[in-house]
């Protein structure tokens, strides 16, 4: 199947697979692939406008809880569905303190079938939730893994009454805003002039300290009215610094003419070949007269 404005066909096989398994086979008839094939994409565009009609309703959240509506708000929402299956799977489990004195804020987390003959649900997995200090963890290493909250951790959240989540636990490529990144807001040096010193070089490396810190004054009041008191107070003092003397130009750097290219057929001024010159009188889309012709003439016919 063609996809358009492709650069890989890993669509377009996907596809193929797709007509294969669960449309025709190698005794469809033509008439009959026709209709299936129709089928087929009547199917792709009523998935794709499900697609378009959940990620524009509302978020259906796992429960009620504090921290629930929190990742309801910030993950997006194929990872917040991940979410939704660990947190069904964590009803299953019951938690109890860890009777191990050396473990401050320890807890032991296990399946309620612990008698069960998978070798998972028979083990007790050692989880740290401090509420008050923020700090969580578990054994089974699975946020560490992936950033993603193992059924354990969500247990811990669910009986201790999380009510917000730090936010050094939410990985910023899981949430809605991962590409609030501008576009020239990259972390590439522009090497221009000897030792990158040139104003562009300086403004790169500058761009990613500030929409950092304004991201960070933006997220409360205080904040904000602290970052702008501090801006404005480094900012007239930073001002007064000359311009540096070894700058070229502050500008943009200065374009050269490209160079002419070398196309097919004589140069201007050159004289044609076998020196036929148009008629000087006449337009000049007028026909040579005999006389213009060169003197050329067939081997053969003498012509």
């Amino acid at each position: 199947m063609y996809c358009g404005r492709m650069t890989s066909t890993q669509r377009s096989e996907s596809q193929n697979r797709v007509l294969k398994d669960g449309y025709v086979n190698e005794s469809t008839s033509l008439h009959m692939f026709a209709k299936r094939m129709l089928d087929s994409l009547q199917h792709a565009d009523h998935m794709d406008a499900g697609e378009t009609h959940y990620a524009q309703a509302k978020v259906v959240q796992a429960c009620k809880a504090k921290f629930d509506e929190q990742l309801s708000r910030v993950y997006t929402r194929a990872v917040y569905q991940e979410y939704k299956k660990q947190y069904n799977n964590s009803t299953t489990f019951v938690i109890e303190p860890d009777p191990d004195p050396r473990v401050k804020n320890g807890w032991l987390v296990k399946h309620e079938n612990g008698e069960g003959s998978f070798c998972w649900a028979q083990h007790a997995f050692r989880v740290v939730a401090d509420k008050d200090a923020g700090e969580y963890s578990c054994e089974c290493k699975q946020w560490e893994h992936t950033g993603l909250f193992c059924m354990h951790i969500i247990r811990a959240f669910t009986h201790l009454q999380v009510s917000r989540i730090p936010e050094r636990y939410i990985l910023k490529r899981y949430t809605r805003d991962a590409k609030e990144e501008v576009t020239w807001d990259r972390h590439d040096g522009v090497r221009i002039g000897a030792q990158a010193s040139k104003e562009q070089c300086r403004m790169s490396k500058l761009l990613p300290k500030l929409m950092r810190l304004g991201r960070a004054g933006s997220k409360s009041d205080h904040a904000f009215e602290e970052a702008n008191r501090q801006l404005d107070k480094i900012t007239v003092g930073i001002e007064m610094f000359p311009r540096s003397a070894n700058d070229e130009s502050s500008g943009p750097a200065p374009l050269a003419k490209p160079p002419m290219s070398r196309t097919k057929g004589r140069e201007p001024g050159k004289q044609t070949k076998n020196d036929v010159q148009a008629p000087l009188n006449g337009t000049p889309l007028s026909t040579y007269t005999r006389a213009n012709y060169g003197d050329r003439q067939c081997s053969i016919c003498g012509v």
